[in-house]
């Protein structure tokens, strides 16, 4: 098996019945009690926290006093850890102290490697003061060690050396990460990272310039180089080498693909260049910026500081610029100096100027030039066909449906074919379909979006979305009709699937009982993993059930680790190799890797981003090795890096011949979908009356089972909760005592957080789960008026659902919590 790179970390997979009085506090004094039902493989005997010391005889009969328990270090050592595990700090240290006091003494090295922990922890906890103390110490003991401090020395240097740069302490933290580096420390790349950011901290960019460049070869993926070459061009740029700055962004650019990123670096090209003296090639950079990315913050930048430098620009290109970053009336006046100066790029202007009417709210000057358009071009022409789009979407927009219906009418009938056109009509139904009064008109132009010759990916949409618009006007022949049109003409489509679930539901509508479960059950069995399966197989069960509501299971033994040995059969099978083969432990390869090693040594320490960093990069280098991603699968599982044990998991899967996870052996699938957290997932799930299976689902989609994880929007920890809602829940609940943000990367926290805003909108929505998950991703606004367009079907709920990315996180969900139930449930 792989080995143990941090104490107490490995097989906190599952709840250990052993932590129970250890941890009892981890939820502190408003946390639900443990249900009765825990996830366990096979509980250890339970230990005694406490050994009774024997009582001493003498001469004299008197009674002796109660004798002092002996600590049970291992039991207060694993509680300490797991405390740490789920985020429960202040009991992590409090454990540990413990730990160290009963030691005897601490030299003795698992007192050291407490101390340690007890440091990190204190850093998580936002204690920087307090881990400089207790790091301090452990150097200075380590140091006047010599030789007997082994490789503990380097690292609790580097740790010291962190808590000196979280309090702010650039100078110190400098000292000891140059001591780290000197003693030959296996992660010197991020030592020469930390070196160069304390220096900029201490405003020397000059010595900062060495320990970035020295860091770049070892690099662990492209993220993290492009990461170290901008934090060298800022100290070449502090340093007023400005070549040398221009020289890394280059460099960036040539290989840097994201849109949003390439954007940010072209601002800072710009900018070193005019330091640099070359205005004209700044000049350069910043058009480019404007020309290619002008949605972005840093187009809008770079559009000031060209007009303020009286550098010319483009009128039409201005006021998109400003459309995009919300200067809509300096936009306005772009507008209309651009229909003077560019008489021939009229349609272009009045299209976009029209939109930014809209944003100021002056509906009929948007009107007025889109009928301006319509008005000088042909009929037929693709501006006049943009236009009168445009035009149905505002009369829709703002309940005119007589005006929008009429517009519609003119529209279909004079859009050339082609996918110019077809894309016009599709966003025409997209918003027809909001509005009751206008879902047959809705219905009529995904169609006439389909016959204009879609392309084979909207194609399929389009006809599944009319069927679901015909079924929810209880057109259920023509629904038939329109998903059989589906099937014929994109059968290999993955709307195929969709067209099905609208096949059978229309069937079922029109009475074709045998017909309609036929072909939900067919659906069922051959797509079980997706979200058009799970939903046909629920109706398939009880076309009255509503989705997401299988009886709750009863887990226990179901979250084990049971088949692995099956599993690798299986594996050996596929790759060819001797039964005797070991398949499960990490092959030397991947230990030797550089990577791997400086991971484990980061992990071990508690970096875990940077751990993290080296872990993804030796798992893209394996990327086409299914053993590694196996193995690697394992390794991330037992150390806690849950995120990238799936992602291998994922590897895994797709480097099969298995391909989907209902394909996959029993045990590599509860790897891809597992139950990590369990013992915070069923205490609150049964707080809050919820399917723990559901909330596994939810933690899944969020995270990946990541608790450090942070999107773009900011929201955090396991459940993804933003700051915002964090404080109202956290005011709802009352707990946790002294709350901050950062208390949302805590699990314990975040999972209760998360349970109880979803029970919340699950009661908003009277029950209906779909609507809750909906609410949990979109908002509870946007949810609500789907909902009010759906009837009561959820499946008409679903495909009301205007975000692309919250009907693509209930499509997950839906497909998560199936796969959940058949690893788990039966």
């Amino acid at each position: 098996m792989p080995p143990k790179l941090h104490p107490g970390q490995r097989g906190l997979t599952l709840v250990l019945a052993s932590l129970g009085l250890l941890v009892c506090a981890a939820c502190a004094d408003n946390a639900p009690a443990e249900p009765a039902t825990r996830a366990v493989t096979a509980p250890p005997a339970q230990p005694t926290l406490y050994a009774t010391r024997p009582a001493r005889t003498t001469a004299t009969p008197a009674p002796l006093p109660t004798p002092e328990p002996t600590p049970d270090i291992a039991a207060l050592t694993t509680g300490a850890h797991y405390a740490a595990f789920i985020g429960d700090y202040a009991r992590a240290i409090e454990l540990g102290q413990r730990v160290v006091a009963a030691s005897g003494s601490e030299m003795r090295p698992d007192a050291l490697r407490m101390r340690l922990n007890i440091g990190r922890w204190q850093m998580d906890a936002g204690r920087a003061d307090a881990a400089v103390a207790t790091l301090s110490s452990v150097v200075a003991d380590l140091s006047a060690n010599g030789a007997d401090s082994g490789a503990e020395l380097p690292g609790a240097q580097a740790l010291l050396g962190r808590a000196y740069a979280l309090s702010g302490d650039a100078a110190n933290a400098l000292a000891q990460y140059a001591a780290a580096l000197a003693a030959g420390a296996v992660i010197s790349p991020w030592l020469h990272v930390w070196l160069g950011d304390a220096h900029l901290d201490a405003r020397r960019p000059t010595e900062a310039i060495p320990h970035y460049r020295a860091s770049l070869d070892a690099a662990p993926t492209p993220a993290q180089e492009f990461a170290r070459r901008e934090k060298l061009a800022l100290a070449s740029q502090l340093s007023g080498d400005f070549q040398a700055a221009i020289a890394q962004y280059e460099v960036i650019l040539g290989r840097a693909q994201l849109p949003a990123y390439r954007a940010r670096i072209l601002w800072e090209l710009a900018q070193a260049l005019q330091a640099a003296g070359q205005p004209e090639a700044a000049y350069q950079r910043m058009n480019e910026l404007t020309a290619n990315y002008p949605k972005t913050p840093q187009a809008f930048q770079a559009l000031q500081a060209l007009l303020n430098a009286g550098q010319p620009f483009d009128e039409l290109q201005r006021g998109i610029i400003g459309y995009h970053n919300g200067s809509h009336v300096a936009a306005r006046e772009a507008f209309r100096r651009a229909i003077t100066r560019y008489p021939e790029r009229a349609n272009d202007v009045r299209y976009w100027a029209a939109l930014n009417y809209l944003k100021l709210g002056s509906v009929p000057d948007a009107l007025r030039n889109l009928d301006q358009t319509i008005a000088s071009n042909p009929a037929n022409a693709p501006a006049t066909v943009v236009a009168l789009g445009e035009k149905a979407k505002i009369y829709a927009n703002v309940g005119d449906a007589a005006n929008a219906r009429a517009t519609f009418e003119r529209l279909s009938a004079n859009a050339p074919r082609g996918q110019a056109s077809a894309s016009v009509l599709f966003d025409v139904a997209q918003t027809f379909a909001r509005n009751d009064a206008l879902v047959a008109e809705a219905t009529r132009a995904y169609e006439t979006a389909e016959a204009l010759q879609f392309d084979a990916e909207r194609g399929p949409e389009a006809l599944a979305r009319a069927a679901a618009l015909q079924y929810r006007l209880g057109q259920y022949a023509k629904a038939v009709t329109t998903t059989q049109k589906l099937l014929a003409r994109y059968d290999r489509s993955p709307q195929a699937l969709l067209g099905r679930l609208w096949l059978g539901k229309a069937q079922l509508a029109l009475g074709d009982l045998t017909g309609g479960m036929e072909t939900l059950q067919a659906l069922a069995q051959q797509a079980p993993d997706t979200y058009e399966g799970a939903r046909a197989a629920e109706l398939a069960a009880d076309p009255d059930q509503p989705p997401l509501s299988a009886p709750f299971p009863s887990l226990g033994s179901r979250m084990d680790a049971t088949g692995q040995e099956e599993a690798e059969a299986w594996l050996r099978g596929w790759l060819g190799l001797e039964a005797s083969a070991n398949v499960r432990d990490l092959r030397a390869d991947v230990r030797s890797d550089s990577r791997f090693i400086r991971g484990s040594e980061l992990w071990r320490l508690g970096f875990k981003l940077e751990a993290r960093e080296e872990f993804e990069g030796l798992r893209a280098a394996f990327g086409r090795d299914a053993l590694a991603q196996y193995q690697l699968a394992l390794f991330f599982r037992d150390i806690g890096l849950y995120r990238s044990s799936i992602g291998a998991a994922d590897t895994l899967m797709r480097l099969s011949p298995a391909k989907t996870p209902s394909a996959l052996p029993a045990f590599i699938a509860r790897l891809l979908y597992p139950t990590y957290y369990a013992d915070l997932v069923l205490r609150h799930a049964q707080e809050f009356g919820l399917d723990p299976l559901l909330l596994f689902s939810l933690i899944r989609q969020e995270s990946l089972f990541e608790p450090f994880a942070v999107s773009s929007a900011a929201a955090n920890g396991l459940m993804q909760v933003i700051p915002s809602t964090g404080r109202e829940i956290h005011t709802e609940l009352n707990w946790p005592p002294n709350y901050t943000t950062a208390d949302l990367q805590k699990p314990y926290v975040s999972v209760r957080f998360g349970s109880h805003y979803l029970a919340k909108q699950r009661r908003f929505f009277g029950g209906d789960l779909y609507a809750a998950i909906a609410a949990y991703n979109g908002g509870p606004g946007n949810a609500l008026r789907w909902k009010e367009r759906s009837a009561g079907d959820p499946d008409v709920f679903f495909m009301a659902i205007t975000f692309d990315e919250t009907q693509r996180y209930v499509r997950a969900l839906a497909a998560n919590y199936a796969i959940y139930h058949r690893l788990y449930a039966r």
